[in-house]
């Protein structure tokens, strides 16, 4: 693991006190700001479709720690291989696969691999749009205040 890597993982293990939800979100938030000053690691994203139901896959390489995204929705994720600590405001678990959770709307996290992992979303698609830009601006928010600003979630045409 790289000096760097190393860094991370310690911030990412300290945080394991507890504290109210909005401290550990700005600690996310924070942590993934110093994450983005440094070059990336590529994970693998693969898309699954099915009736009703799209599906996000990513592989995720030993030694990663990166963030997910704020989800509009509830939704599954399935750990299908792997071991990986996951960071959320309400503190951090350490799953092995195989594992299946389910996500709150408003979560975001940050995860770190003990070893390489798959991870799955599963969204309910209300309709059976492929169009990654349209399924992203429907199940995805850019920030936790868009998520408190919004209304209405508008259907995918």
């Amino acid at each position: 693991m790289n000096k760097h890597a190393q860094l991370m993982l310690e911030q990412f293990r300290a945080w394991n006190l507890p504290a109210d939800p909005q401290s550990m979100r700005d600690k996310i938030l924070r942590l993934e700001g110093e994450m983005l000053k440094r070059e990336q690691v590529n994970i693998k994203t693969t898309h699954h479709f099915a009736p009703g139901i799209y599906a996000r896959e990513i592989f995720i390489p030993k030694g990663t720690i990166l963030t997910g995204k704020i989800h509009r929705l509830g939704h599954l994720n399935v750990l299908s291989l792997g071991d990986i600590s996951v960071m959320t405001e309400h503190g951090i678990r350490r799953l092995i696969a195989p594992c299946t959770i389910l996500s709150s709307a408003g979560i975001k996290r940050v995860g770190y691999a003990h070893e390489d992992s798959i991870w799955t979303t599963f969204h309910a698609n209300p309709t059976d749009e492929q169009d990654l830009e349209k399924l992203e601006s429907h199940f995805i928010v850019p920030s936790f205040d868009a998520l408190e600003s919004q209304t209405v979630i508008e259907d995918i045409v």
